[in-house]
C-alpha cells in the first residue's frame, strides 16, 4: 500500500508537455485553440506556452518553397512577463516546423521576426528567418534576431538568419544584450 501511495504522489506531481499547432495568417489561422485542426497564430501558441511544451508551425514538405509567416502575429515574440512562458533545463520550450526547412519568417522590414525579452530555456530549431526591421514606413534600425534584458540558455540550431534594415548604427542580423547568457547559436 506504502509503495502504490508514493508512485501515485510521484506520477501525480507529473505534468505532460502540450504541443501547440500553429500556422501562418496567410494560411488561415484562424483558431484560438492551437490544434492540429484548429491552427492559431504564433503569437496565440507563445501565449499558451510552458515548460516542455512544443510549438509546431505548419510547415511546407518542400524546403525549397518554404511557408512564409509575415505579420505581428506570425513573428515569434514570447509574452508573459519576466519568469512567465519560460522553460527549464530540463523542459525546454521547443519551437518547430511540421517539416524541416519548410518554414521562413519574414520580418519585412517592419518588425524583428525572432525577440526574445526576458526570456530563458527556449530552442529554436530547423526554420529560417530573414528582413528584419523597426518601422513599416521607414528602415531607421532592425534585428532578425533580438536576445535581450537577461534571456539566457537559449538554443537556435539549424537555422539561417539574413537582411536586417541597415542604417550604419543599429542594425544586426542576430543581437545579443550584455545582460543575457549562455545562448548558443
Amino acid at each position: 500500500m506504502i509503495v502504490f501511495l508514493i508512485l501515485f504522489l510521484w506520477f501525480a506531481g507529473e505534468v505532460e508537455a502540450a504541443t501547440w499547432y500553429s500556422t501562418s495568417t496567410a494560411r488561415g489561422a484562424t483558431g484560438t485553440a492551437c490544434t492540429q485542426v484548429s491552427r492559431c497564430t504564433n503569437a496565440t501558441a507563445l501565449g499558451k506556452v510552458s515548460a516542455g511544451d512544443i510549438v509546431e508551425m505548419e510547415g511546407s514538405a518542400d524546403p525549397t518553397a518554404p511557408y512564409v509567416y509575415q505579420g505581428a502575429n506570425d513573428m515569434l515574440v514570447p509574452t508573459g512577463g519576466a519568469t512567465a512562458r519560460n522553460g527549464t533545463s530540463g523542459a525546454p520550450i521547443t519551437i518547430r516546423p511540421s517539416h524541416a526547412g519548410g518554414v521562413l519568417i519574414d520580418g519585412q522590414f517592419a518588425r524583428t521576426p525572432i525577440n526574445l525579452s526576458a526570456k530563458s530555456w527556449y530552442v529554436f530549431e530547423d526554420f529560417n528567418v530573414k528582413n528584419g526591421g523597426n518601422s513599416a514606413t521607414a528602415c531607421t534600425a532592425g534585428q532578425v534576431i533580438m536576445v535581450q534584458s537577461a534571456s539566457n540558455d537559449n538554443v537556435f540550431q539549424r537555422m539561417v538568419a539574413w537582411d536586417a534594415c541597415f542604417n550604419g548604427a543599429q542594425s544586426y542580423v542576430v543581437a545579443v544584450q550584455t545582460s543575457s547568457q549562455r545562448n548558443q547559436f
